[in-house]
């Protein structure tokens, strides 16, 4: 790391040192933030390792720059002797300080750092926590992905207001968000049940017992480490209630992980630091407001609630024995009340706005009392459990219910979910209404199936349920069909036309999405639970059976057995989970099959469907793959889009550009896939429901004969968790990394308000850090004092994102307007609403638009983008092919059809050429058509055979049916154009009126607001393409804070469609952000199809950064572009 260097930056815009200051003349920054899998520092400057530096920063967010040689070496226009090209691989503009901005060890590492052999144990065992950690993430972003109160609608699309600095407690929850937090608790209740499962009956009651032949001695599973021989020489009753620590350790030990991830880089960036002042804007969009990006762990209350509710519990279902005393029913009843207390804690409102709200007073105190009342009914627990008599065999009864409970209140919450996010009509009451409906989907299933675990009594056949076997069979279909309700509906709104699905076709599954993410945060707890009770089942039956010597032994013997699985039952309902994980793979393999069906035979057959490229992109037709990039374009204009084409007819470069096109488009159905999951995650859920097995405490509908399915699953479950497991320690051997790196980054970026011990969110520092970058720069901070105020003035800033970063800098961008920082005087700034002109954004392989902004509509929707909404994609085909089927594309193809000399010209010239050629097959068409009939007339009176002639006149008449429809099609189609031209006209004007009236002074608030609103709504309108609609902005949006006065938004987006991460982020059709990048890696040895990584290697990323500060006012170096020129450039359509 470099020493550090230069003056520390003002505290009023931020804090840290920063180590290299701006050279003379470069006012511009450009800072590249890397996005999924962790890209290093050197790859995002695309530099060897040693040619860059950290130039600010720690081990988890830091700043990089090229060394002074490698700067030096790549700046253009270089010397004389060794000339740099304004478009060469790695040239930097004279202007432009360009750096790097690290964030991802913060959400892919995190591990305690030892060292030696216990190092490696402790990093893999900390990466089995992280591992079931991820249900808790999954709640978390099941939580954003509901409808917000007010941030799709309502207070968002008014002027926005500053904040007085007060909140007002409140207490009543919104009941999405409390219905979301009470699933993670039972998260939270379901762990610690598998956890006491195996620690207090599996370890204490089941593989330590008392001899069987009457004899001093204690058998222990052969597989028991003997450390813990000790306990096995305990009394049942003191073993257990010393085994009955081990839950409550691993709960805490989930805490300080997450804890532990928090405190490294949360508590590093103060409030101050962000920005986050005051007097920031409490309305507009979540991540324009004010405090959003604050410190929040779902608040201590919901911490404290949940280590109160897994300490309740771990006292319930040791209390709860089939030998129990009235002391273990008192445990039991008052066990049940905390677990009540902590349900009203975490239910109480948090953040269900958005924005976290100062709780009231009660809120803590009561989670303080549900812990303090949990510790003391295990303590009255572990004092029954010790009086014990521990000469029978205890049924730990509770153990058995617990997950049967637990799993029907988090699947009848994640059905729920389904219903949560379609918009209901009407006044308040029927909204009510909706919520009482959907509230009675987990209500049923959990009154239903928790009496069929509960109401029960052993019989020599098998147990089953005191009031019958026909009344338990009623309650779990009962049960079933509360689930089935919600699953119907959501299937419902799917299978409707495109045309009639209305404002859910614009957001994920159809508006289920938080129901999808439940489904699936469900299954994957179940499936976790099982993996450890099962997992731990099949390693304690295996080993070697011992018997040591007892002469002269002074303590009990210690007989070493090998069980087999029936003296080593678990409850049914982890056997049913594992028999749910074996059939969760099963569905969701056929599903992805049928999913991926089409694109795979379309990949093995002769000939295949054409996908176009990009449009507008352009290449490097000078340099080294200039060949490559002509041949390309060469092969664009001679193919039309959706056609069949002959593989072997293509040349080798076009067929692997083409394949690695239909693999992206295989991928890019990612939002089905999901889907897909969710629907085998309900199917397993409802399978583990009804199923049932003689002997088990809980009582299904279908019981099984024989044991073939559980014979199957458990071993199977059993070896996945041991591969699993090895997994951890082998990688806990080589470093801190979490395991399943690219989930992490997906999870993190959200703030953690759903659950208290999941994933920290990384945003919360580097959306401030990179904040805090960007007003440092502006203001020229890294200058002596006396040169800042008039080196400010010439200051800008481009924001180079990739895939994931685009979401972080779109959320700079929001924070920055929202919470503007003060810079002189005392006066607090007011939120701004419209671009400054200083600051610009160049994005690449981004999912802004086609996932983040249709899982999360609250957050990142289109009323807060600026952009049109985007439809869900085709499971066949081109998935995009109801966004791509434009006027265009027919005009194009016509085109191709006419002589080269007629191909130039304006864009209006070719439409009317191609028109006219239309029109002139068609009168051919009818003049053969009135020849034909003509002759067939003739005929009657002749001796010529009349049905030949009456064949002709049929078939000419067809041709001319033909004809008249494609006539009909290029008439719309120039008709479409003239319709866009008017949008466009109409942009244009709207724009201007807002412009006027904000440059005349007219009072801001609702009125200046109106008009803003009506020229956002213009400009989206302008620019979308088909398969979209025009939407209700909000105020302000990210497009309206990027653009300045005079010129559209500064922002350009490069994507691909080799790219398996990448889309546009307006539209599909040629618009004045979105650019088709090269489809050939420029830096690549061999030739190299480029798919979602190195962007800033395309010919287009040079002259898209030139463009963004073109807008910014910055003009283009004299020759920058100098060294290539485009290949077949499709030029965009400029609005505004």
């Amino acid at each position: 790391m470099a020493a550090p260097r230069g003056e520390p930056r003002d505290a009023d815009v931020g804090g840290g040192a920063m180590t290299h200051a701006g050279a003379a003349g470069q006012n511009v920054l450009e800072l590249r933030i890397h996005g999924v899998a962790n890209t290093p520092p050197h790859g995002m400057l695309d530099l060897p390792p040693g040619e860059v530096e950290q130039c600010d920063g720690d081990g988890l967010g830091s700043f990089w720059v090229p060394t002074a040689a490698a700067d030096a070496r790549d700046r253009a226009p270089g010397t004389l002797a060794s000339p740099v090209g304004g478009g060469d691989l790695h040239a930097i503009r004279a202007d432009v300080r360009r750096e790097a901005y690290s964030w991802g060890a913060m959400a892919r590492f995190g591990a305690f750092p030892l060292a030696g052999l216990v190092g490696a144990v402790a990093r893999g065992v900390t990466r089995a926590l992280w591992a079931l950690n991820v249900p808790f993430g999954l709640a978390n972003v099941a939580y954003w992905a509901r409808r917000v109160p007010g941030a799709e609608e309502g207070a968002v699309n008014h002027a926005p207001v500053r904040s007085s600095g007060e909140t007002v407690p409140r207490a009543r929850p919104e009941p999405t968000a409390a219905a979301v937090r009470v699933f993670g608790l039972a998260l939270t209740l379901l762990l610690t049940a598998a956890v006491t499962t195996v620690a207090v009956v599996m370890v204490g009651a089941r593989c330590m017992r008392p001899g069987a032949d009457g004899t001093d001695t204690v058998q222990v599973c052969a597989r028991v480490p003997s450390v813990l021989d000790g306990l096995a020489r305990m009394a049942p009753g003191d073993r257990a209630a010393v085994l009955s620590l081990v839950p409550v350790a691993a709960v805490v030990g989930l805490v300080l992980l997450a804890r532990a991830g928090q405190v490294r880089f949360d508590e590093r960036v103060s409030i101050a630091r962000a920005g986050q002042r005051t007097g920031g804007s409490v309305t507009g969009p979540l991540l324009y407001r004010a405090g959003f990006w604050s410190r929040r762990v779902a608040g201590p209350a919901a911490l404290l609630a949940h280590l109160g509710g897994a300490v309740a519990l771990v006292a319930v279902l040791l209390a709860w024995t089939s030998d129990r005393t009235a002391a273990g029913t008192a445990v039991v009843a008052a066990g049940t009340v905390v677990l009540g207390l902590a349900v009203v804690v975490v239910a109480t409102r948090n953040d269900d706005d958005g924005i976290q709200v100062t709780p009231p007073r009660w809120k803590g105190a009561l989670a303080v009392a549900t812990l303090v009342l949990a510790v003391a009914t295990w303590a009255l627990a572990a004092w029954s459990s010790a009086r014990r008599d521990g000469t029978g065999t205890t049924a730990y009864v509770g153990v058995d219910v617990a997950p049967t409970v637990l799993g029907a209140v988090l699947t009848g919450i994640a059905a729920a979910g389904l219903l949560w996010r379609p918009r209901v009509p009407g006044a308040a009451r029927r909204a009510r209404v909706r919520v009482a409906l959907w509230s009675a989907v987990p209500v049923v299933v959990t009154g239903c199936l928790g009496v069929v675990a509960v109401a029960r009594r052993a019989t020599p056949d098998g147990t089953v349920a005191t009031y019958g076997e026909s009344t338990t069979r009623t309650l779990i279909l009962v049960a079933v069909a509360a689930l089935a309700v919600p699953l119907v509906g959501a299937l419902g709104r799917a299978a409707r036309p495109v045309r009639s699905q209305g404002a859910d076709r614009w957001v994920g599954w159809h508006g289920t999405g938080p129901g999808v993410l439940l489904l699936v945060a469900t299954a994957t707890a179940a499936v976790l639970t099982s993996l450890l009770v099962l997992g731990v089942q099949v390693y304690l039956t295996g080993g070697r059976a011992t018997r040591p010597d007892p002469a002269g032994a002074l303590l009990v013997e210690i007989v070493r057995t090998v069980p087999g699985y029936e003296e080593l039952p678990v409850p049914s309902a982890y056997t049913e989970f594992g028999i749910g994980a074996v059939v969760l793979g099963a569905t969701a393999v056929v599903g992805l099959l049928v999913l991926a069906a089409p694109a795979l035979h379309d990949l093995v057959r002769s000939s295949t469907r054409w996908l176009p490229r990009a449009v507008g992109t352009t290449s490097d037709a000078l340099g080294p793959t200039g060949w490559a990039a002509a041949v390309l374009a060469d092969e664009e204009r001679k193919r039309t889009a959706g056609t069949e084409q002959g593989v072997a007819d293509m040349p080798l470069a076009v067929r692997r550009a083409l394949r690695t096109r239909q693999v992206a488009a295989v991928t890019h159905r990612a939002e089905i896939a999901v889907g897909v999951l969710a629907l085998a995650s309900w199917t397993t859920l409802v399978v583990t429901v009804l199923l049932g097995r003689p002997g088990e405490s809980v009582a299904g509908v279908w019981v099984l004969g024989g044991t073939w399915l559980t014979d199957l699953s458990v071993p199977l479950v059993g070896a996945l968790a041991a591969a699993l497991v090895a997994s951890f320690v082998a990688a806990g051997s080589d470093g801190f990394a979490r395991p399943w790196g690219l989930l992490w980054d997906l999870m993190c970026f959200l703030p953690r308000s759903a659950h208290p011990f999941g994933p920290p969110c990384y945003a919360e520092r580097t959306v401030p850090e990179v904040a805090a970058r960007v007003e440092s720069w502006l203001a020229a901070a890294d200058l002596p004092v006396e040169q800042r105020a008039a080196a400010a003035q010439g200051r800008r800033v481009v924001l180079s994102a990739h895939s994931l970063g685009a979401v972080i800098a779109t959320a700079v961008v929001l924070g920055r307007a929202g919470n503007p920082v003060r810079t002189g005087g005392t006066r607090e700034p007011a939120p701004r609403t419209d671009g400054d002109g200083r600051l610009g954004v160049v994005t690449y392989g981004v999912q802004l638009r086609a996932y983040f902004g249709r899982f999360f509509p609250s957050l990142l929707g289109p009323q807060v983008l600026g952009t049109p909404p985007c439809g869900a994609p085709r499971w066949r085909g081109d998935p995009w092919v109801r966004q791509t089927s434009s006027a265009r594309s027919l005009l194009r193809a016509a085109l191709l059809e006419l002589p080269l000399r007629e191909r130039r010209g304006a864009v209006a010239s070719r439409e009317i050429a191609a028109h006219e050629e239309q029109r002139a097959r068609v009168r051919e068409a009818r003049a053969a058509w009135r020849a034909a009939v003509a002759a067939e007339a003739g005929e009657q009176g002749g001796d010529g055979p009349l049905a030949v002639r009456r064949d002709e006149v049929a078939a000419t008449a067809e041709r001319l049916e033909d004809q008249r429809r494609v006539l009909e099609r290029f008439e719309s189609a120039i008709g479409d154009l003239v319709a866009e031209r008017d949008r466009q006209e109409a942009a244009r004007v709207a724009e201007a009126a807002y412009q006027d009236a904000r440059q005349a002074g007219t009072p801001g608030g609702e009125p200046l607001t109106s008009l803003r609103r009506a020229a956002d709504t213009a400009w989206s309108d302008a620019v979308r393409g088909p398969g979209s609609t025009r939407f209700d902005p909000a105020s302000p949006t990210l497009v309206r804070l990027l653009r300045s006065s005079d010129g559209g938004p500064a922002w350009v987006n490069l994507w691909r469609r080799t790219d398996y991460l990448g889309f546009p982020v307006v539209s599909y059709t040629a618009n004045d952000v979105d650019r088709g990048a090269d489809e050939v890696d420029r830096g690549a040895y061999l030739f190299t199809v480029a798919t979602h990584s190195t962007y800033f290697r395309a010919w287009a990323y040079h002259e898209a950064l030139d463009t963004v500060l073109v807008r910014l006012g910055v003009p283009v170096p004299c020759g920058a572009r100098a060294g290539g020129q485009a290949a077949a450039p499709q030029e965009p359509v400029v609005v505004g």
